[in-house]
């Protein structure tokens, strides 16, 4: 097993969170994660963290979004525990 094995979800989404906190005006609590991929990247794997702001989602689980666009997307490594973020429309 390899390190990039040994590394899971909580671990990749602690990362997000910490980076989203850095970087934006909102605060942790006015986000939700919506997402959570793991792919092939460059020759390892690498975790895509998707979040929306709470405000956009509804009250009611079924009826999905309130509005589209908003996202913020932290791509994780984890091994180096770096992050990119980019930002939906």
């Amino acid at each position: 097993m390899t390190r990039v094995d040994t590394v899971g979800l909580q671990d990749a989404i602690d990362v997000a969170t910490a980076a989203l906190r850095g970087q934006s005006h909102y605060t942790a609590d006015n986000w939700t994660l919506i997402s959570a991929q793991r792919f092939p990247a460059k020759g390892c794997w690498v975790w895509r963290i998707t979040f929306k702001p709470t405000e956009h989602l509804s009250k009611d689980p079924y009826q999905g979004y309130t509005t589209s666009g908003g996202e913020v997307f932290v791509r994780v490594d984890p091994v180096t525990r770096k992050t990119e973020i980019g930002y939906g429309e």
